[in-house]
């Protein structure tokens, strides 16, 4: 009795993960922005700011941005770039927030700028110029902010001429960056990297990472820091306590482009990559089995990537895509045609 139990517990929990992550319907179709002209780098969407997208022109390479599908504006102080950005703003419990954009130059030279937006208005001003960080690159920095470090930014970017793997933490309560060093663990990459937070846990925050090897596998690794410990109490930098775990292939699918990431709000989460054979997107999802393990069965799915899935709609692409963060599941992609498109993914009710 107790066997069959177990197995049919185990029935029900693989049709509860195949109801949750298949359902192409949940995908409400393809649509243009209508105030964007082209691109040919994707754009970025910051992170805890989803209304916002910042993107670059194709021959004239400043940086545009726009706010809840409004025209596109220049943000100012004369920076070009061939590449995307990447930002994270932070919400004081004020009518504004600071907005962090990262980005680097035609001379690979990386770089940030500090906006203002205002949450009520949706108003975006740029008080401040574009100010040179330590580190150089050739492809666009990620950057990831989680609320229970205080607001701290990390700072992921490849090299510009090893491949390798750079860190920088700023540390928001005694306003200073760490410096640049490589990760722990080598990861030779040729394309942009992408981060994301989890910072929903009261005693654990945890940081994924996500890279493309010189074979074009997808590789994933991941950096748990303790809330409670002295050092991150004290206000330390965060990587000085972080653990960092070893790399890992998310198998079934290679690309020639970075990937996108997305988490909901039951932890899992989602990757989105082109497939260069057929220049369409796919995604992944993984179940982390460290949240609510009280709660939820330690079942194979939910320890490992799910298949990859076309993501509906026969839209092709040879730029890689962005998504927002959290909150709501929106996917970004540059068409052929050079427009930028977004397709919205509405979970079961």
């Amino acid at each position: 009795m107790k066997m069959k139990l177990q197995i049919q517990r185990l029935v029900i929990a693989c049709l509860l993960f195949l109801v949750s992550f298949t359902g192409q319907a949940q995908w409400q179709g393809w649509h243009t922005i209508s105030a964007s002209g082209t691109t040919n780098v994707p754009v970025c969407i910051p992170e805890a700011t989803p209304q916002m997208i910042i993107g670059n022109g194709v021959n004239v390479k400043n940086i545009y941005y726009s706010v809840s599908a409004n025209p596109f504006s220049v943000i100012p102080g004369n920076f070009l770039s061939n590449v995307s950005v990447d930002a994270v703003s932070w919400f004081h419990g004020l009518p504004f927030s600071d907005l962090y954009v990262f980005g680097k130059n035609l001379n690979n030279q990386l770089y940030f700028n500090l906006g203002r937006f205002d949450n009520n208005s949706g108003q975006v001003t740029w008080p401040n110029n574009w100010t040179p960080l330590d580190g150089r690159t050739d492809v666009a920095p990620t950057v990831t902010s989680p609320d229970n470090t205080g607001n701290n930014i990390f700072l992921f970017i490849k090299g510009e001429t090893d491949n390798q793997i750079y860190l920088n933490e700023y540390n928001s309560r005694k306003s200073v960056w760490k410096g640049l060093a490589p990760l722990p663990d080598p990861m030779p990459t040729n394309v942009s990297l992408e981060s994301l937070h989890f910072d929903n846990d009261p005693q654990y925050g945890r940081i994924y990472l996500f890279a493309k090897d010189l074979s074009n596998q997808i590789q994933w690794i991941t950096m748990t820091y303790d809330t409670r410990s002295s050092a991150f109490m004290s206000g330390d930098f965060v990587t000085n306590s972080g653990k960092w775990n070893v790399w890992q292939v998310i198998p079934g699918l290679t690309t020639n482009l970075s990937v996108a990431s997305y988490r909901d709000l039951n932890d899992n989460v989602y990757v989105f990559a082109v497939n260069p054979a057929d220049s369409k997107i796919y995604f992944s999802t993984y179940k982390n089995p460290l949240y609510h393990a009280t709660t939820i069965t330690p079942l194979s799915s939910h320890n490992r990537w799910s298949v990859w899935q076309e993501v509906p709609g026969n839209f092709q692409t040879n730029v890689a895509v962005s998504c927002t963060n959290y909150g709501n599941l929106t996917l970004y992609a540059v068409g052929l045609d050079g427009h930028i498109y977004f397709n919205t993914y509405l979970p079961t009710p």
